[in-house]
C-alpha cells in the first residue's frame, strides 16, 4: 500500500523518497578516520545533507525532530483530503506526498539501524522507526483519505467508461484519451489536472493504492474489521517467534557425538566446534572426552559444515534428522502462522491465502503458479536422474572412512551437498586451471566497482564514478558513494552508496536499501514545507540506493577486499536492483524502481548475474593484484562447470521451496473452518520434497528415510513471502529470456541494454508487469493459464541442457 510499504524491510521491497538532491559534481575531502573528528556536524541544521545524504540529519537527536516534521508535514496534507477539498488528480499528489514525507525518514531509520556503527544512533533509528510505523498504522485506517481516494478512483473509472462509450467500443483507451484531448480534457492524450479521467500513471497508483487499502480492511464492517485485526496481529506474533526460535540455540538444540564421526570438517572449524562443543555440557553432566565425543550445536552454520564436509553418510543423516526434527516449537508456530494467515484472507474473500497473495502480481492466481512450478520439474526429471547418478558415483570409498567402502545406495538429504562438493573438487582438480579460491586474485573491491562503471558506460549509456562524500554524509569510516549520470549528456541520474565490508552489528547479508526515490516534482504544489526541496529548478528528485554486503574477513575494508568469484555475482544481483531504482523515471515515487510486483521486481538482478559469468563482461571487472591481467577464460569455464554442473538439483530445490510455501498457503477453509495442523503441514512438505528429488518415484525405503526429518521448521522464508516465494522462479524463467534475446549475442554491444532500460527500468511499478515482459521479449514470453500468467520457460531449459551437454 501507499503507506503500508513502508511497514515493509528492505532489499528490493523497501523504498523511500526523501526529497533531498545531492549535488553529484561535489568533490569534497572525504571525512577523517574516526578519531580525528566526529563523522556528523552538530544537530538541527536543515541547510545540508547529512547521513545517508537525509537533509538535517546529523546527530542521533536529529531523527526524533525530523519524524516529528514528517508527521506534522503528513498532517498538514491530510487534513485537506479529508474534508474534501482536494479533487481528482490533485488527491492522488497529495497521497503520493504524504508517503514520500513520511518514508524519507522512516526508511532511512531502517538503513540506519542496519548499518550505523555507532549504538546512539542505532537506538534512535529504531526509536524513530517505532513512531513512524505507528503513524502509518494510524493513516492506513485512515477512512477520510480511503474515501478522498475511493471517489477519486471511480470518477476515473466512470470517465473512462464515458470515453469507451463515446467510442463505441471499437477503440482502445489510449485512442479514447486521445479524443479527450479535443474535448477540453487535455492535449496529446493527456486530461488536464482538473479532469475526473486521470493519465495512466496516476490511474494505477489510485489503483494500487485503494486494493492496498481494501487488503487492510478499511472498507469492511466493524466486526469484520475487528477479526482481520486480530488475526493480522497474530501473523505478526507468530512470524517473529518463529523467527527468535530459528536464532535461539537452546530451541536449535544439540546432539553427541563421537568426534571420530566428524572427520572430513575442515580443521580450523572442527578445532572450534569441539571446544564450544566440550564447553556446552551444564555443570554436572560428563562429556565424555575420554570417548571422543563432542556436543554439537544444531545452528545453521554448524548444520551446512557437517551437511558439506563430515564424510560418514550415517553421521550425516544423525545430525540432519536431528537438526530438522525441530525446532519443536516452530510446530505449532508454523501452523498458527499460516492459520492466521489464512483467516485474513477468509475475512477479505478469498479462498486462501495463496490466493490473495497472487491476485495483484503478474502470476494473478495460484493455479497459474502451479502449473509453472509443476511444467518446471516435469522438464528437468531427466536432468535431475543423471546428476544424482552421477554424485552417487561420490560416495567415500573404505580408505576414506576407515572401513569398507559404502555401498551403492540413493543419495538422500542428508547426502546432496557432501557428494556435489566432491564431485565439484573432483572436477577442479580434473583441469589445468586454477581452484576457484585463485579467482578472489582477480576481483578486488574496487576494481570491480570500476569495472561495473565501464560496463554500464557500454551496454547501458549510464556512467558511475566513485564520488566523495559530504561532510556528514557516511555513516561509517568505510562507506563508499557512486555518482551514476548519463554518459550522453553528463546529466545526473542518482546516487549508489556502498557498504561492503563486515563489521558488529551490522545487516548480515546482501540487501539493497532504497535510500530515495525519483519522482518528478515539474508539477507537483511545491508550497508545503520541505515537501518542495527537489533542487534548484530541479524537475526530478534524484533517487538514492545502499549496497549493504559483507565481503570479505571481519576487520577488512572497501580498498582491501578482494572477492571471490560467488561475491562478485551477488554483487552483480544487487547492482541489478541498484540500476532498476536509479533508471526509473517515474511521475510518482509510489511506483518508482523496484515498487513494483514482487513476482517481477526480481528480474532485473538475476539478469545482471549473467554478466559475472560472460567472459568479455568478466574481462572488465576483473584485474589480478599482481599482473593486472583480466581473469583467463579458462579460470571461468572452470567456475562455470562448478555452478553447472548440478543445476538441474539446485533448481529443483528451489521448485520444492516455492511449491511447499505456495500449497501450505493454499489450504483455505472448509464450512468456515480452518484446518491447518502441522500434521497437514508436513503432509504437503514431504509430498512435495518426494516429487522433487525423487523423480522415479523412489522406494518406500527412501520416502521412510526422512519421514522424520521436518525441514519447513527451519524454512525462514515463510515468514517474508507467505505464498511469494515463487517470484524467484518466476525471475529466473523471465530473466533466461531477457539474456538470451538481448545480450547473449553481444553482452557488451554498445546500447544492448538500452531495451531493458526503455521496457523495463524506467516505467517501475507504472505499468502492469506482463505488459513490461511481453513490450521487451514479445506476445509469447507469457502465457496465459489458469486465470493467471505463467513465463515460458524453453530459454532457461536450453541453458539446462547446453551445461549438460558439457557434464554428461
Amino acid at each position: 500500500a501507499m503507506l503500508r510499504r513502508a511497514a515493509r524491510l528492505c532489499a528490493a521491497r523497501g523504498w523511500v523518497s526523501g526529497r533531498w538532491r545531492v549535488d553529484p559534481s561535489g568533490r569534497i575531502a572525504r571525512t577523517s578516520r574516526s578519531g580525528s573528528r566526529p563523522l556528523h556536524a552538530r544537530a538541527g541544521d536543515d541547510s545540508r545533507p547529512g547521513v545517508y545524504g537525509l537533509r538535517g540529519l546529523h546527530a542521533p537527536e536529529d531523527f526524533a525532530r525530523l519524524a516529528s516534521a514528517a508527521t506534522a508535514t503528513s498532517e498538514s496534507i491530510a487534513r485537506d483530503l479529508r474534508a474534501g477539498v482536494r479533487k481528482g488528480v490533485d488527491v492522488i499528489d497529495d497521497l503520493d506526498d504524504i508517503s514520500d514525507a513520511v518514508c524519507s525518514v522512516v526508511d532511512v531509520a531502517e538503513l540506519c539501524r542496519n548499518t550505523h556503527q555507532d549504538p546512539r544512533w542505532v537506538r534512535a533509528a529504531e526509536n524513530a522507526y517505532v513512531e513512524l510505523q505507528a503513524y502509518v498504522h494510524a493513516l492506513n485506517a485512515d477512512r477520510g483519505l480511503y474515501l478522498a481516494l475511493k471517489t477519486t478512483h471511480e470518477k476515473h473509472l466512470n470517465a473512462v467508461e464515458e470515453s469507451r462509450r463515446r467510442a463505441n467500443g471499437f477503440r482502445s483507451r489510449a485512442e479514447a484519451e486521445a479524443s479527450n484531448a479535443t474535448n477540453g480534457t487535455g492535449t496529446q492524450g493527456v486530461p488536464t489536472r482538473k479532469s475526473d479521467l486521470l493519465s495512466a500513471e496516476a490511474a494505477r497508483v489510485a489503483l494500487t493504492l485503494r486494493r492496498d487499502f481494501e487488503r487492510g480492511g478499511i472498507h469492511l464492517d466493524e466486526n469484520k474489521r475487528h477479526i482481520l485485526e486480530r488475526a493480522s496481529g497474530d501473523v505478526i506474533r507468530h512470524g517473529m517467534a518463529f523467527q527468535r526460535n530459528l536464532v535461539d540455540p537452546k530451541k536449535l538444540g544439540s546432539l553427541d557425538v563421537e568426534k571420530s564421526e566428524l572427520r572430513g570438517l575442515p580443521p580450523n572449524f572442527a578445532a572450534r566446534l569441539f571446544k564450544s562443543g566440550a564447553s556446552s555440557y551444564a555443570a554436572g553432566e560428563t562429556p565424555g572426552l575420554k570417548n571422543g565425543n563432542v556436543r554439537v550445536p544444531l545452528d545453521q552454520r554448524t548444520l551446512g559444515a557437517c551437511m558439506r564436509w563430515v564424510e560418514s553418510s550415517v553421521t550425516r543423516e544423525k545430525v540432519y534428522k536431528a537438526a530438522y526434527g525441530g525446532p519443536e516449537a516452530n510446530r505449532e508456530t508454523l501452523s498458527n502462522l499460516i492459520r492466521a494467515r489464512s483467516e485474513v484472507a477468509r475475512v477479505l474473500g478469498f479462498d486462501s491465502h495463496a490466493s490473495y497473495a497472487t491476485a495483484p502480481l503478474m502470476a494473478k492466481t495460484p493455479e497459474a503458479v502451479r502449473l509453472t512450478l509443476n511444467a518446471a520439474r516435469d522438464a528437468t526429471n531427466a536432468r535431475l536422474v543423471r546428476e544424482l547418478e552421477h554424485m552417487a558415483k561420490f560416495f567415500p570409498s573404505g580408505k576414506e572412512t576407515g572401513g569398507k567402502k559404502e555401498a551403492q545406495k540413493p543419495v538422500r538429504s542428508w547426502d546432496r551437498a557432501f557428494l556435489a562438493g566432491r564431485a565439484r573438487d573432483a572436477a577442479s582438480s580434473s583441469s589445468s586451471s586454477s581452484s576457484s579460491s585463485s579467482a578472489s586474485n582477480y576481483f578486488s573491491m574496487r576494481g570491480v566497482v570500476l569495472g561495473v562503471s565501464r560496463l554500464a558506460e557500454r551496454v547501458f549509456g549510464v556512467t558511475l564514478t566513485l564520488t566523495s562524500m559530504l561532510p556528514g554524509e557516511a555513516w561509517c569510516d568505510d562507506a563508499r558513494k557512486v555518482s551514476v549520470t548519463d554518459t550522453a549528456t553528463g546529466e545526473p541520474l542518482g546516487v549508489v552508496y556502498l557498504d561492503v565490508a563486515p563489521r558488529p552489528g551490522k545487516f548480515p547479508h546482501a540487501a539493497h536499501f532504497v535510500v530515495r526515490c525519483s519522482r518528478s516534482v515539474s508539477k507537483k504544489n511545491t508550497n508545503v514545507g520541505p515537501r518542495g526541496d527537489g533542487g534548484d529548478g530541479a524537475e526530478r528528485t534524484l533517487p538514492s540506493v545502499a549496497l549493504v554486503c559483507n565481503f570479505g574477513s571481519p576487520g577488512g575494508s572497501f580498498d582491501s577486499t578482494h572477492l571471490t568469484h560467488s561475491e562478485v555475482e551477488t554483487f552483480m544481483h544487487e547492482l541489478g536492483h541498484a540500476m532498476h531504482s536509479v533508471l526509473s523515471r517515474t511521475e510518482y515515487q509510489h511506483l518508482s524502481g523496484t515498487r513494483c510486483a514482487a513476482d517481477l521486481v526480481e528480474v532485473p538482478s538475476h539478469v545482471f548475474e549473467y554478466f559475472a559469468w560472460d567472459p568479455d563482461a568478466v574481462k572488465l571487472l576483473s584485474a589480478h593484484r599482481v599482473t593486472g591481467d583480466p581473469m583467463p577464460n579458462e579460470l571461468l569455464r572452470n567456475l562455470k562447470t562448478h555452478k553447472d554442473l548440478f543445476a538441474a538439483t539446485d533448481l529443483r530445490q528451489q521448485l520444492v521451496f516455492a511449491s511447499v510455501d505456495l500449497e501450505t498457503h493454499a489450504m483455505g477453509n472448509d464450512d468456515g473452518e480452518i484446518k491447518i495442523t502441522h500434521e497437514s503441514i508436513r503432509d504437503i512438505a514431504s509430498q512435495l520434497s518426494e516429487e522433487g528429488f525423487f523423480p522415479n518415484g523412489g522406494g518406500s525405503e527412501e520416502k521412510n528415510a526422512e519421514l522424520d526429518c521436518a525441514w519447513e521448521l527451519r524454512f525462514g522464508h515463510v515468514v517474508g513471502y507467505a505464498s511469494t516465494y515463487y517470484s524467484y522462479v518466476y525471475a529466473r524463467l523471465i530473466a533466461a529470456s531477457i539474456w538470451e534475446k538481448h545480450f547473449a549475442n553481444g553482452a557488451l554491444e554498445p546500447g544492448a541494454g538500452r531495451r531493458l532500460t526503455e521496457c523495463l527500468f524506467k516505467f517501475g511499478g507504472a505499468v502492469a508487469p506482463e505488459t513490461l515482459v511481453r513490450d521487451l521479449l514479445g506476445p509469447t514470453s507469457l502465457v496465459d493459464v489458469a486465470g493467471g500468467i505463467a513465463p515460458d520457460n524453453a530459454a532457461a531449459l536450453r541453458e539446462l541442457e547446453n551445461g549438460e551437454r558439457v557434464f554428461f
